[in-house]
């Protein structure tokens, strides 16, 4: 039996205003490792936060990136982009 050959994540860059948020999907091959066998993490921390199941919020305005990680072995990542900008004012 073979192991995950590869992960992906959808979307793979999106525009968003803080206090937005992002349902990121990963796509695990093959299918019968499923989505739930990954882990999500954003960098810098401080721009978004990501939750187990892939909602991202947008926290700070700028650059960020997505990181999904396979549990299975052998370890596969992906990543997209994330740009956040500031709210308008009121």
């Amino acid at each position: 039996m073979t192991g995950v050959q590869s992960v992906s994540v959808a979307p793979s860059s999106v525009s968003l205003t803080v206090g937005q948020t992002q349902q990121y999907t990963a796509t695990v091959k093959p299918d019968r490792f499923g989505d739930d066998g990954v882990t999500w993490s954003v960098t810098p921390a401080n721009m978004a936060s990501i939750d187990a199941k892939g909602m991202l919020t947008a926290l700070a305005p700028g650059q960020a990136v997505v990181k999904v990680t396979t549990v299975a072995g052998p370890v596969h990542t992906a990543e997209a982009a994330v740009s956040i900008v500031a709210a308008p004012p009121q």
